[in-house]
């Protein structure tokens, strides 16, 4: 069977407070921080995965709704492949932000469209 999604590439976690969550993650997990890209948006790494911290968007809960990002070799078909296996989309892949990259392949590398 083909896999239509990659390694796992990125975790989003709502929280109720930024400034408050990202010295927990950050000092206390001992993940390494990234970047902001706004006041409620921030980024950290262990190594390979990617933690995207935000404060709840639309209709969000803090820690009711965490997502999963997985690289994928083109996402069109990744979705088609996805959604013919019976996944019922909450909406069609969309940018979700457009990450700085670098020469090394790190996980800032990525600008992808999610599911």
């Amino acid at each position: 069977m083909d896999h239509p999604v990659g390694p796992l590439h990125q975790i989003a976690i709502t929280v109720a407070e930024l400034e408050r969550a990202l010295p927990f993650y950050r000092d206390v997990l001992g993940l390494k921080f990234l970047f902001s890209a706004g006041p409620n948006l921030a980024f950290l790494s262990d190594g390979s995965v990617r933690f995207m911290l935000s404060t709840p968007q639309g209709a969000g809960q803090a820690g009711a709704n965490s997502l999963l990002y997985f690289r994928v070799p083109e996402i069109d078909s990744s979705y088609a492949a996805i959604t013919g296996r019976g996944a019922t989309p909450e909406r069609p892949p969309q940018m979700a932000a457009q990450m700085p990259i670098t020469s090394s392949g790190s996980p800032l590398s990525a600008a992808r469209r999610v599911i």
